[in-house]
């Protein structure tokens, strides 16, 4: 019988306890509830802005089929340029909506905030490792931690001349005390 070519790797003591559970980690992340009431709201924002893009397009097939004395009548030629222009603002206005939705979705649904005595750690399981200064992820050692601070949408995590970012899960309270607990130097900021 052959042996294995490599010897196995010898284990340090932080690694086994670790493994042991002596530095086990807290997993945070939105509630079911936030996750159903996001994905509805996308949904019937996706519907609307179908509905909306078909009838901006409907509305200008009727004005482009008009015989041209019609389109004369129908508005001048300064209306028509402000009709494209005010139809051009709306469009843009709910494509930036519905990429706002799509990246709630995609936050909502993917955070994971990992709260151990030795990091925090931000990740998104949808975007991975993907646009971090989009998603916010990150991790930072606990002994890094400078500044906690909470916003209207977010709570920023500030150490070592990085931030991450985080918006609030289910819990958020119970995960900002174990943040203070375990990091020595960090402080709430207002």
């Amino acid at each position: 019988m052959a042996e294995p070519a490599d010897t196995p790797l010898a284990l340090n003591g932080s690694l086994e306890s670790f493994v042991a559970g002596t530095h086990s980690f807290v997993v945070y992340t939105h509630a079911s509830r936030t996750r159903l009431i996001i994905a509805a709201l996308f949904v019937f924002y996706l519907v609307f802005f179908a509905m909306f893009t078909h009838r901006v397009a409907g509305h200008f097939r009727e004005v482009q089929d008009l015989p041209p004395i019609f389109q004369a009548l129908e508005a001048g030629e300064g209306n028509l340029w402000l009709g494209y222009a005010a139809a051009a603002i709306g469009l843009l206005t709910a494509l930036a909506f519905l990429f706002y939705f799509m990246w709630a979705l995609v936050d909502i649904w993917g955070l994971q905030v990992c709260l151990s005595p030795l990091e925090l750690r931000i990740q998104n399981t949808i975007t991975g490792r993907n646009m971090p200064r989009i998603m916010g992820v990150g991790r930072l050692r606990m002994e890094d931690l400078e500044a906690v601070r909470g916003a209207p949408f977010f709570t920023y995590v500030s150490g070592k001349g990085r931030t991450i970012r985080f918006s609030p899960v289910a819990n958020v309270d119970h995960l900002i005390a174990g943040i203070l607990s375990h990091a020595p130097h960090a402080r709430i900021v207002e």
